[in-house]
């Protein structure tokens, strides 16, 4: 309802960091691509710049990573219900729209984030940001699955860092072992996660245990110290994979992942 005023605002707030026109255009250019693959998608670009404005209005000096982090990781709890007042008339909000979503198409917003901040939370130096506009949905396979970005950490790596994991003797011969880097493994056996160094820094040590989606257990927690289970057990067929992260000051400054391949029987 007043567009020379939210151009003027934004122009301000551009000059003030000039991130504020980076993660805006990025997120614009994400919300575009998955609406040209969705039409359901009903996000709409106006409100992306504005919760990208209230970011940089409370963190003025903070850059394109952290709004990007920041409004992302937080987009399912702003389209439940409408929060920005629009600025000609305070009784009214400029994201009213949410309230007439159906399930359907907050599930489909809510699965497009999720596909954007796995990859955001996986991208890699030489790899290209439109592998993160372009990110397929992603529905998780169970309740219990989470990743770094639920619980509000970043990943800005500066480490090397390498998981063990150590299979346990078993009776009727079969003698311990340390898996390889495929992590082939048969079925019924008990396994140990350690990771291999102390990072300098690193306060905390985080690990998931992410079990094929194809399985009845997909699981996908996230564990302080060590996995959910001590020691973990093989037993549904598929390919799984156990992560190790060290955190530091709230920041994933080092991430492993060591896989866990059961081709026979069943796998976990």
């Amino acid at each position: 309802s007043d567009p020379r005023g939210y151009n003027r605002a934004a122009k301000d707030m551009n000059d003030l960091n000039e991130d504020f026109r980076r993660a805006t255009k990025f997120l614009k250019g994400w919300r575009s691509y998955q609406k040209s693959q969705d039409e359901d998608i009903k996000l709409k670009s106006f409100h992306l710049e504005q919760l990208v404005f209230r970011h940089f209005s409370n963190n003025s000096q903070d850059d394109i990573y952290g709004a990007i982090f920041d409004v992302m990781r937080q987009l399912d709890r702003y389209i439940y219900r409408p929060q920005i007042p629009d600025r000609a008339d305070p009784t009214r909000f400029i994201d009213e729209y949410v309230e007439d979503l159906t399930t359907t198409q907050r599930h489909k917003i809510i699965a497009a984030r999720d596909g954007f901040m796995i990859e955001f939370e996986n991208l890699e130096e030489h790899e290209s940001p439109r592998k993160i506009v372009e990110a397929s949905p992603r529905v998780r396979a169970d309740d219990s699955e989470q990743y770094l970005f639920d619980l509000g950490i970043p990943v800005l790596t500066e480490y090397d860092l390498s998981v063990i994991g150590n299979v346990r003797e078993r009776k009727g011969g079969f003698r311990a072992f340390v898996l390889d880097k495929l992590g082939r493994i048969d079925v019924d056996r008990q396994i140990d996660f350690e990771h291999a160094r102390d990072i300098p820094g690193a306060e905390l040590y985080k690990w998931k245990v992410k079990n094929d989606d194809n399985t009845s257990q997909p699981r996908g927690e996230i564990t302080d110290h060590h996995t959910l289970r001590q020691p973990e057990h093989t037993k549904f067929r598929g390919t799984h994979f156990v992560e190790c992260f060290a955190i530091c000051d709230g920041v994933c400054i080092a991430r492993s992942r060591q896989n866990v391949v059961l081709n026979f029987g069943m796998a976990a």
